[in-house]
């Protein structure tokens, strides 16, 4: 039986040193916190503003703003519909906390983007300050300075005359936010900061009573992590990481005792294990009760395998995310790991664990995935931030000239390769590409198509071609995989974006785009009035810095269906000769020419099975 104890864990936060009088002693953090929102509220404006493209990601936001209206037209419906996304594979629990911000300031996607800044990206900066306070401070502390009176009394274990709780806690916000990664899966629109806030604050939970003496924090941390998972399905491997962490610090120190006289530890381990599958099974529970046809979907589904295609060579993933962060940061980060394991306190719960978490996370994206996506980045932020952290305070235990002369460095560097993330810089000059690629982070500038205007056009032919079986509009089949390029993704957002309130003139085909998504392409060939065409489809170079890191980039090999269907009308296959060359052509970016051809008999099954033919 779970044995908890009689001291309930909410009692830690101190809450009756908050009577309402003592809030006037906090305007410091107040102010702090202010300052926060305005300066997420300011980048994230400025950023937004300067894209000019049609965001391939637009689902996220139309879904929110669609909602909003829907709420305020008819409320049963709305509830209906977050009901029935609880079916889906992303579902639209993320957007209540955003629908105030539709109803006040309106449906532009800036208001979305800030929406999603605050309401998900500064409890991600509040979380890692909280947990890096744990971490560096003598005794585990609030990760807020409100929730405890004797905050400051506690000063870090780089004694003396170190930062106070307070600062260290603040300053690894301030330091999260000038990560330009951090911010890119805001930038794309989607929710992902908002789960990795919650893998964060269910890491403080447990950093708070690693022991889960208390029911609380059991039933806490499974809710955060259920909750990290419903929203982003791939952070069940964050609550995968966390739990084998929690995990391996519950057993490993029975293991000496164990091996030599096991009588005496097996009822504490089978304590221990107790409340370990209490967590375990509130995470479950709250899976099942919340979106279960998903949940079976998850544990159903091979992802390994169905998305093997995005799954890239080691080198080139070290490579992609020694570039998200920058050399710099990663170099700091691990020197400060290694300096924090000298410290007396170091073998303490608090930094075994997040070490632990952090090791597991780093194996499982580093070499065990390898998905390349900007977005996978906050998977591995903490230990990176973290890592800076502890390396900043050591900083400021050095003599003066030591202190000064690296502190402006390194934060005339963070200045520097900030501006450098968001805005390109002229990061183009030749002298500049040798070494800002690996000392500097990858430069993640607003989004600028430039052939707006020639993709717009081609949305509109294509919803004006006729059907040659007059049964409402054509089958479309988009030979693209790169949403960048052409993608059937993209060309149903450009027609979203002109036309959000009526159905979709675009009968665009479901084939396959990759050989791991396990999409059957054959009824889609063979089904196809109409062949889109891009010549030639973009590759990707190697090179992760010589590519938009908002990109979805797979190696050449992976689109092998897209590549014999383009390499098939080029050199007039069978399968091509069954359709006619329109005279239409349209010139996107990088010399891409999209041609359309249109049915003029059937295909024959030889034919087909030639184009998807291993």
């Amino acid at each position: 039986m779970v044995q908890l104890g009689k001291r309930p864990f909410i009692g830690h936060l101190n809450f009756r040193s908050l009577p309402i009088r003592q809030w006037s002693h906090h305007g410091w953090d107040l102010f702090m916190i202010g300052i926060m929102v305005c300066v997420v509220c300011g980048v994230t404006f400025l950023y937004i503003e300067q894209e000019q493209n049609f965001n391939w990601w637009i689902g996220w936001w139309g879904r929110t703003w669609s909602l909003a209206n829907l709420a305020r037209s008819d409320l049963g419906q709305f509830w209906q519909d977050i009901r029935l996304s609880l079916t889906w594979e992303r579902n639209s629990l993320y957007t209540l906390p955003l629908l105030p911000w539709i109803w006040v300031f309106g449906q532009s996607r800036t208001v979305y983007t800030i929406a999603l800044a605050v309401t998900y990206l500064i409890p991600f900066c509040l979380g890692m300050g909280a947990i890096a306070q744990i971490l560096v401070c003598k005794q585990p502390t609030p990760a807020h300075p409100f929730l405890s009176p004797t905050l400051n009394n506690h000063r870090s274990i780089f004694k003396p005359n170190s930062p106070t709780p307070r600062q260290i806690f603040w300053g690894t916000a301030w330091l999260t936010l000038l990560l330009p990664v951090n911010w890119m899966a805001t930038f794309l629109g989607i929710p992902d900061t908002g789960s990795a806030a919650l893998i964060l604050w269910a890491l403080w939970v447990y950093l708070k009573d690693p022991q889960l003496k208390q029911w609380f924090p059991i039933v806490l941390i499974g809710l955060l992590l259920a909750g990290a998972i419903i929203i982003r399905r791939h952070f069940s491997y964050g609550a995968i990481a966390l739990m084998g962490a929690i995990a391996a610090h519950t057993i490993m120190p029975f293991i000496p005792t164990l091996i030599r006289r096991p009588q005496l530890v097996i009822r504490p381990i089978l304590k221990k294990l107790s409340r370990l599958c209490l967590l375990v099974m509130v995470i479950s529970a709250t899976l099942l009760l919340v979106v279960p046809e998903f949940t079976m979907r998850a544990l159903t589904i091979n992802y390994r395998v169905l998305y093997a295609s995005w799954s890239l060579p080691l080198d080139d993933t070290l490579h992609r995310y020694l570039i998200y962060f920058g050399g710099v940061p990663w170099l700091l980060a691990i020197l400060g790991w290694f300096i924090i394991r000298q410290r007396s306190s170091a073998t303490s719960p608090p930094y075994g664990i997040t070490l632990t978490f952090s090791t597991i996370g780093l194996g499982i994206w580093l070499i065990a995935l390898r998905y390349g996506n900007v977005f996978y980045a906050l998977h591995i932020s903490h230990f990176v931030v973290l890592g800076m952290v502890f390396t900043g305070i050591w900083i400021g235990r050095q003599s003066n000239s030591k202190r000064n002369l690296l502190s402006f460095g390194i934060g005339l560097y963070l200045i520097t390769n900030a501006y450098l993330g968001f805005t390109g810089g002229n990061s183009n000059h030749p002298l500049l590409r040798w070494f800002l690629p690996p000392l500097f982070s990858q430069s993640m500038p607003p989004l600028v198509q430039t052939d707006q205007e020639e993709l717009i056009r081609l949305v509109r032919y294509l919803q004006n071609l006729p059907s040659t079986t007059l049964t409402g509009h054509p089958a479309l089949y988009v030979n693209g995989f790169q949403r960048l390029q052409l993608s059937p993704s993209l060309l149903r957002s450009i027609e979203y974006y002109f036309n959000p309130y009526f159905p979709s003139k675009l009968n665009l085909l479901q084939a396959s785009q990759v050989n791991s998504d396990g999409i059957d392409s054959i009824p889609a060939l063979l089904n196809a009035e109409y062949m889109i065409i891009a010549d030639p489809l973009w590759q990707y170079p190697g090179d992760p810095s010589q590519v938009p890191a908002v990109g979805e980039w797979v190696l050449p090999q992976e689109t092998q269906l897209l590549n014999r269907v383009l390499q098939a009308f080029n050199e007039n296959w069978s399968y091509a000769q069954s359709f006619q060359l329109l005279p239409e052509e349209f010139h996107l970016a990088r010399q891409t020419v999209v041609r359309i051809y249109k049915r003029k008999k059937t295909s024959t099954m030889a034919a087909v099975e030639l184009l998807i033919k291993k």
